[in-house]
């Protein structure tokens, strides 16, 4: 049977065969669709091998999505860990600079107050804490973007069946689910903090998808100045 795909370049289609999607690289239309697992399945006496080469692929292929996922988490984990940790100190750094200055103000004269606030030293500690925000805002939004693809179904589920995952797999069994509930309430309660922004014209950090974003009016030049 002859295919439509692209010729003489590489390009991922699904196997006719065991249907996993696999690279090939075509130099005719009358070239096999069938992937390295599968060649030895063609014609009728090998049934019981292409049945068993089959599941065994597909178990290597969710064994290898398995540790792809665990990696993943890993890592988000770690990131959200050290910039929970950056904004913390950086915030702690600002506090300790407003201590001095409130507990020295009343012997300081006030252009001498305004150039304390002008050193590098409190310019520096401002910028982290930007920066810390930025890099904490954004890991959360992709966190949240996730989210939505991965939340409690809103079918009702049968008598003795396992809760389900919006994308379809029962909640034991969704590797993001799993990942996503170590994070879910530190989650909500940034979105809450972004929509109360967004709520007050402030500058907020949503996704441009998110619900309450789409229905909002847009944010004036003069509203989206630093958030506090």
């Amino acid at each position: 049977m002859a295919h439509q795909y692209q010729l003489h370049q590489k390009i991922t289609v699904q196997c006719w065969c065991c249907r996993s999607p696999q690279e090939f690289v075509f130099s005719s239309p009358s070239d096999q669709v069938v992937c390295s697992h599968c060649v030895a399945h063609t014609g009728n006496t090998h049934a019981e091998r292409r049945d068993a080469d089959h599941v065994q692929l597909w178990s290597d292929l969710y064994a290898r999505a398995l540790a792809e996922h665990a990696a993943q988490t890993a890592a988000a984990d770690q990131t959200i860990a050290l910039l929970i940790a950056e904004l913390d100190a950086a915030k702690e750094q600002v506090a300790q600079f407003s201590a001095v200055l409130a507990r020295d103000f009343d012997q300081t004269q006030s252009a001498e107050v305004r150039a304390i606030l002008e050193t590098d030293l409190v310019k520096s500690a401002e910028r982290k804490t930007d920066a810390a925000l930025l890099r904490y805002d954004r890991a959360m939004a992709a966190l949240w973007r996730i989210s939505t693809q991965h939340q409690l179904s809103d079918a009702k589920p049968q008598p003795n069946q396992p809760l389900r995952c919006s994308c379809g797999k029962p909640v034991t069994e969704c590797v993001e689910w799993a990942a996503l509930e170590s994070v879910r309430q530190l989650l909500e309660s940034w979105e809450a903090k972004q929509q109360r922004h967004l709520a007050a014209g402030e500058r907020h950090a949503l996704p441009s998808e998110h619900p309450d974003v789409q229905t909002s009016t847009p944010i004036s030049p003069r509203n989206s100045g630093r958030r506090r």
